[in-house]
């Protein structure tokens, strides 16, 4: 399956009547759209999830600068090096292995384990949850088959591990077995992981790109924002107007709803010379892939420290796509990401 890097183009503002939403795809109105703080998150129904999103937000803001305190020193750094060396290191040289399963996400939950302090039985613990939660889309059901008495007594069982996963995780923070918070968690194990699977993709399917970081490591920071750019996980977001307020060019209502393509928004040509390029020396200013404003993602600090440090890592192990297999994607109303990327490490 191709990868679907290259959005729907951006365009001005459509209303949307059977939704009674505003579409709104153009790098200005959703970068007006995400600062706005009357629009509250919302779910691609519509339904507000967050009474009052500033607050909500300062709050997840605050557990994450009190992980994210603990990670910054000279050993937090050390272990993101040692731990993804050693994953590189476990794999045979030449033989096709699953980028995600076998590196990406065992590093990521590594990392999360390490942070929380936890005993040996509650990383084990932490370990399950996390694995539940990530490949809850591994296999997805075929539509076709939705009314097999197996197909739905596999949904029904799929649904109650992740309740099962979820519980055991909010139990375990709360009875403080682990001193990672919730955001933490989530970022280290699901946001982190997908996003770098996408942009290790993407490298890797641009070795012209790769070999530039290779030789002028200087160039990571800013090669991380343009991977924000291009191979960022989300794709939509979606809002819902309290109150009635101008954007750009169209008048909002409340409780109108106002879906935002992020994806479309970070490929705008009107923003970002040759968008559909990927482009690891690009002066690219400020993007949509982390949000903006209130709505920034919480996690940014760690989505981009993360790959900034350990993506020269993993390409200096001399990563090749495997030729025979395709990645496979999943997602959702919201993300797109690969769960299975099939790459070779080249012999030396």
């Amino acid at each position: 399956m191709e990868q679907p890097f290259r959005p729907a183009p951006a365009e001005a503002a459509l209303f949307d009547a059977s939704r009674n939403a505003w579409v709104l795809s153009r790098y200005s109105d959703v970068y007006a759209a995400l600062r706005e703080p009357t629009l509250l998150q919302a779910t691609s129904k519509g339904k507000a999830t967050s009474p009052d999103d500033s607050a909500t937000h300062a709050l997840l803001y605050a557990e994450v600068q009190a992980d994210m305190s603990r990670m910054s020193g000279a050993t937090w750094r050390g272990e993101m090096d040692n731990v993804l060396r050693s994953l590189l290191d476990d794999v045979d040289r030449g033989r096709p292995f699953d980028l995600v399963k076998e590196i990406i996400h065992p590093w990521s939950v590594a990392m999360m384990v390490i942070l929380s302090e936890a005993g040996p039985a509650e990383a084990r613990q932490l370990r399950w949850v996390a694995g539940q939660l990530f490949f809850k889309k591994e296999h997805p059901v075929d539509p076709s088959r939705i009314k097999n008495i197996l197909t739905s007594f596999s949904r029904r069982w799929s649904s109650r591990r992740l309740k099962k996963a979820e519980a055991l995780l909010d139990s375990m923070l709360k009875n403080r077995k682990s001193s990672v918070s919730k955001p933490m968690f989530a970022g280290l194990t699901q946001t982190l992981p997908s996003f770098l699977a996408k942009a290790w993709l993407a490298l890797l399917q641009h070795p012209d790109q790769a070999a530039r970081l290779i030789k002028n490591p200087a160039l990571m920071a800013g090669a991380t924002e343009e991977l924000l750019r291009y191979a960022g996980v989300v794709h939509t977001l979606f809002r819902q107007a309290k109150a009635d307020i101008d954007i750009g060019e169209i008048s909002v209502r409340s409780g109108q709803q106002v879906i935002l393509k992020v994806a479309s928004a970070n490929y705008d040509s009107a923003r970002f010379d040759e968008p559909e390029c990927l482009n690891v020396g690009r002066r690219i200013g400020v993007h949509v892939g982390l949000g903006a404003g209130v709505h920034a993602c919480v996690g940014s600090v760690l989505v981009r420290m993360a790959c900034t440090a350990i993506t020269p890592i993993f390409l200096s192990a001399g990563p090749v796509p495997d030729g025979k297999s395709a990645p496979v994607w999943t997602g959702d109303s919201t993300l797109r990401w690969p769960f299975a990327v099939p790459v070779i490490l080249q012999k030396k």
